[in-house]
This record gives structure tokens, sequence and C-alpha cells, in this order.
């Protein structure tokens, strides 16, 4: 059987390789996806503003992922 080295500092770091943070908060997933769908001209809503129950709701609960409406007018 093969003894496994333990790795050290040096050795995690490559040459010429961006480090990428273990976790990537769900906030800083959402601003990019919003930054390059606004660049490829999509808008976006705030949710509660479309929520079920509200003035200008656009779906009859949160379960209801796609909004019919707005999928027939593109």
């Amino acid at each position: 059987m093969q003894k496994l080295q333990k790795k050290t500092k040096k050795d995690k770091k490559k040459k010429g390789k961006i480090p990428i943070p273990p976790i990537i908060p769900e906030s800083e997933v959402e601003d990019a996806a919003l930054k390059i769908l606004s660049d490829l001209g999509y808008g976006h809503l705030y949710g509660p503003d479309i929520a079920p129950e509200t003035e200008d709701a656009e779906r009859e609960d949160f379960g209801t992922v796609i909004l019919p409406r707005r999928l027939r007018k593109v």
C-alpha cells in the first residue's frame, strides 16, 4: 500500500493559478448573474414586488417557478 504524502502549503499553490475561495456566497453568485443578464439586455424585478397576494402578483404561489404571462410575451 502506498503511503499518502502530506501536502504542504507550497504544494497547494500552483504557479499561474488563481486561488478560488472554497465557498462563494450566494449573493455574489446572484450579483454576477444579474450583471451578465443585464449586459445581455435583460431586466429583473425584485421578488417581493411580484409576490403572490400583492397588487402586482405574477404567480399564484412561490411554487410557480415560471411566470407564464412573461414567457408568452417573449
